[in-house]
């Protein structure tokens, strides 16, 4: 269901209630599954949910024809019911609902079941699935997808599919199918661990597919995902065949389910305590003065803007599970920057603030980042504008002590070849010296061995009276990575830290640090790999 997908290719309530509660348990029970989470839908949803609003980009990138809309989920009979209705809204002749448990809760290996129905009706597409918990930082299919269960327009089929990015950085997927009387209620289930994911319907499995060691670059499906739901209209795989006579239309979710084996070699928890944790910037508890609105992000959904100067946001319970460092990255996009400041529990504890750089546009992406020391706790989280005029999209918490797969600082002086630029003695934190006398043009290159494909972080030590822009690539320009702003830091030894994210494969690299803009000094840089 994500957006941005190439074409798919298929392997190719009362006393029944409590009944089919007690069988499905049991069942769960008999094959040593202990629950660790569900939403039963007994009169509200759950607040691990997040509702999608909008038609992300190109219709979720498969041309669907609905617009995404709070209002049309409820709770009825102790049942999750999401109506799609044809009605004009937003410039679309479709409304339907897409609920997810991004930065909520988060999964990694069990048995994951719903019990559902389903239109059966030329043009409906539900869904029952999840994505990889880091689509904000690599993307799709680099994330990886877990379709529990597709169904499209009155096919006796179901399907049940995994979709990801293989070892030579191609998309990939490998799908089963079965039939089944969708528009009754099934229960279905995936069943996945460190070997293998099988999907089952009602208990009887229809297909495998083996994960074991990431084979054919399946390493995506050792990591956590959320969950999502919804009801699509139309699209590149149901076509644009419509049958108005459907609507309104319903899909209905009994309950959904996570379970984890009690030698715990099946399945993974999810929750506020995992870290590293994405917060979607829309899910506040509280806010003042900001609004939403759909954003052209990698992973699509909604971004908080309409930010002005003394605007802040909420998130209650943020768990920090032990005293240490933590990292707190920010999605952001201004096109004149801003400053934002951190703190816990309404201002009592202040943490520091963050520039937040021009980046081209209030769609233009860029992830900036803090350091900061908090004591273990739960904790509502504010960001608070002391500047406005800047988007988030999200916020993402992680260990600053945890010891990453592969990372390597470079001290700047340490180049290789460079051109234009000079050294000084630096006041930066650990002393030693900056590169410095960075004029527009200049130039400094670095071999350094990349282990393996993946996704990086790379950040870069940098002081500036006035700003600039630097830009990466590797191999004399033969592959650019893109470039980044560098804010005012207010002195040339005034030093803050930026970061972008990007792909690498293996190998040892000339990368080289162009300046885009000169009037800035720079002390160190580091690549940390961030996938797992």
């Amino acid at each position: 269901m994500q957006n941005q997908k190439p074409p798919r290719f298929h392997k190719n309530k009362c006393l029944l209630a409590g009944l089919i509660l007690s069988i499905t348990v049991q069942n769960a029970l008999a094959q040593n599954w202990n629950l660790i989470w569900s939403d039963e839908f007994n009169g509200t949803i759950s607040n691990d949910w997040v509702f999608e609003t909008g038609n992300g980009s190109g219709g979720w990138g498969n041309n669907e024809l609905e617009y995404y809309r709070r209002e049309n989920t409820t709770v009825e009979n102790g049942m999750l019911v999401i109506t799609a209705r044809q009605e004009n809204y937003g410039g679309f002749n479709y409304t339907s609902s897409r609920i997810k448990t991004q930065g909520k809760k988060s999964f990694r290996y069990g048995k994951i079941e719903a019990r559902i129905s389903t239109p059966s009706a030329a043009g409906t597409w539900p869904a029952f699935w999840m994505l990889g918990s880091n689509i904000n930082n690599v993307g799709w299919p680099a994330c990886g997808e877990i379709d529990i269960m597709e169904h499209v327009n009155d096919s006796p089929q179901i399907h049940g599919t995994i979709h990801w990015q293989d070892n030579n950085g191609n998309y990939a997927s490998y799908g089963g199918d079965t039939t089944a009387d969708v528009t009754g209620f099934h229960v279905y289930s995936i069943e996945w661990d460190e070997n293998a994911i099988r999907w089952l319907v009602d208990g009887n499995q229809y297909h495998e597919t083996n994960i074991a060691g990431g084979v054919n670059g399946t390493g995506e499906f050792h990591n956590e995902f959320f969950i999502l739901l919804n009801l699509a209209i139309g699209g590149n795989w149901p076509g644009f065949n419509i049958d108005n006579t459907v609507f309104p239309a319903q899909m209905k979710v009994d309950w959904v389910r996570v379970y984890q084996r009690e030698d715990n070699t099946g399945g993974g928890g999810g929750g506020t305590n995992d870290l590293p944790k994405t917060i979607e910037a829309e899910t506040f508890s509280a806010m003042s003065g900001v609004q939403t609105e759909p954003t052209t992000d990698t992973g699509g959904g909604e971004n908080v803007g309409w930010i002005d100067s003394g605007d802040w946001l909420a998130y209650n319970a943020i768990t920090i599970p032990t005293t240490g460092d933590y990292t707190l990255e920010y999605r952001v996009a201004s096109p004149g920057g801003g400053q934002l400041s951190l703190d816990l529990n309404a201002g009592s504890i202040a943490l520091g603030s963050t520039i937040i750089p021009v980046t081209g546009g209030w769609q233009n992406w860029q992830t900036v980042s803090q350091t900061v020391h908090m004591d273990a706790g739960t904790y509502n989280l504010g960001i608070y504008a002391l500047t406005g005029g800047w988007n988030l999209n999200w916020i993402r918490l992680s260990s600053a002590t945890t010891t990453p797969v592969f990372s390597i600082t470079q001290e700047a002086e340490d180049y290789s070849l460079m051109q234009g630029v000079q050294t000084e003695a630096t006041s930066d934190d650990g002393g030693g010296q900056n590169v410095g006398w960075v004029d527009a043009g200049d130039w400094l290159t670095y071999p350094i061995e990349i282990p393996s494909n993946g996704t990086y972080r790379v950040e870069y030590r940098v002081a500036s009276p006035t700003g600039g822009t630097l830009s990466l690539d590797s191999n004399a320009g033969g592959t650019a990575y893109g470039s980044v702003d560098i804010p005012s830091t207010g002195g040339w030894q005034n030093w803050e830290t930026i970061n972008h994210t990007v792909p690498l494969s293996a190998g040892t690299h000339t990368f080289g640090i162009y300046a885009v803009t000169g009037g800035w000094n720079l002390n160190w840089w580091r690549i940390t790999r961030i996938d797992g």
